[in-house]
């Protein structure tokens, strides 16, 4: 419950002189995140509503996410970056019972960040 069976990631990078770029994928399983049986009268959804109990519980789908990072390091103490997040655009998906029912689709979109970090 609120945890996917199945997590992974797979990482590959280049790091070599004054650069790094890394490649990450993730994925997430799908998990049930509330079950309707908690506090219900099942005989209620079953009888009049005519559903099984499970129709209604609320599970999130499978989820991946492929992320990426370039850093570049002109001196030892400064690094310019540049990062990217979930760039394949992968929705969420949420739905009732079976992926038959879609409850919820949302995109979160691709975020993308650049910067300069100066270590002391």
């Amino acid at each position: 419950f609120l945890q996917s069976d199945q997590l992974a990631n797979v990482s590959i990078f280049y790091d070599r002189s004054n650069w790094l770029i890394k490649l990450s994928w993730n994925f997430r399983g799908k998990y049930l995140d509330n079950s309707i049986l908690a506090g219900t009268d099942i005989d209620f959804i079953e009888d009049k509503l005519g559903l099984k109990a499970s129709a209604l519980d609320r599970w999130i789908d499978d989820f991946e996410r492929l992320d990426l990072l370039v850093e570049y390091r002109p001196l030892p103490w400064m690094v310019l970056y540049v990062e990217g997040t979930n760039i394949l655009d992968e929705p969420l998906r949420q739905y009732l019972g079976d992926s038959t029912r879609l409850r919820s689709l949302r995109y979160t979109e691709p975020a993308y960040f650049a910067g300069l970090r100066i270590s002391f």
